[in-house]
């Protein structure tokens, strides 16, 4: 299990994460979008559980995706 992940998990989740062997799944080929996809969808499904890494997760990427569309917008000529 990826470092950043042993802390705060609850056990039902840590077992899930366990038997997905997330480390092999990550690392052994490239990732694909359909791979990008599927973890967005289980990161999704356990922040549903309200595990608290998984909201988390999703809390700090929601905020970089403000960024980039502020960003974009900025470069645009929108005000904002």
């Amino acid at each position: 299990m990826p470092w950043f992940l042993r802390a705060t998990i609850p056990k039902r989740t840590k077992r899930f994460i366990n038997k997905l062997d997330l480390t092999k799944w990550a690392y052994d080929s490239p990732l694909s979008k359909d791979k990008i996809g599927s973890l967005a969808k289980t990161v999704c499904r356990t922040a549903e559980m309200r595990d608290r890494v998984s909201i988390k997760i999703l809390e700090e990427e929601a905020q970089e995706a403000v960024i980039s569309v502020t960003a974009v917008a900025k470069r645009l000529g929108c005000k904002i």
